[in-house]
């Protein structure tokens, strides 16, 4: 199956209930006539239903979204949170986790730390106090297709942002903060 009719299955997943086919079209990247289609397919392999409206998945459905998105290996893990992040514009940690994280050992801390040292370097910023962590990009700034990079260069973390190429140094706080997350989420 193509990975947007994987991502729309995991949405529909992550939601946890009926989703109107307008967020799932924008949240897999694809115009509601394309996104209908998908579905037409999935409903004929009886993987989703659709009740006055509202999508869903069906017990195969979910068995079907619990397999790993083949395109793991070939797209890192941040390009994943990035993409979605990017479509969403606001989003949070345990969402992202859901759509993105197929593979990864801990997709919600991973996707905090990411996200953190990017507000740290000022690519997003924080939505809220709430848990989970909201994160949404800079209103009115478009920072490009192509995933920052969270790096260590010389024994400091460092943001490259490949769009434009500037390297952004993480503040030594910011590393204190994602040090703690790190704690927190093994209590």
């Amino acid at each position: 199956m193509p990975q947007a009719t994987l991502l729309l299955l995991l949405q529909l997943l992550a939601t946890h209930g009926r989703v109107r086919i307008a967020i799932l079209a924008r949240v897999a990247g694809l115009d509601v006539s394309e996104t209908r289609s998908r579905l037409d397919r999935l409903r004929a392999a009886e993987l989703v239903a659709n009740d006055h409206g509202l999508w869903r998945l069906t017990e195969a459905g979910r068995e079907a979204a619990r397999e790993p998105v083949p395109t793991t290996a070939v797209e890192p893990y941040y390009a994943r949170i990035w993409r979605a992040l990017r479509q969403l514009v606001e989003a949070d940690v345990e969402q992202l986790a859901v759509v993105c994280g197929h593979g990864e050992r801990r997709p919600a801390h991973s996707a905090n730390r990411y996200l953190l040292h990017l507000a740290a370097v000022g690519i997003v910023v924080r939505a809220g106090t709430r848990v989970p962590q909201r994160y949404a990009l800079i209103p009115g700034t478009d920072p490009g297709p192509l995933a920052p990079r969270v790096r260590m260069v010389g024994g400091v973390a460092e943001v490259w942002e490949p769009n434009t190429g500037r390297r952004l140094p993480v503040p030594p706080s910011t590393r204190r903060q994602s040090k703690s997350v790190t704690e927190e989420s093994r209590a």
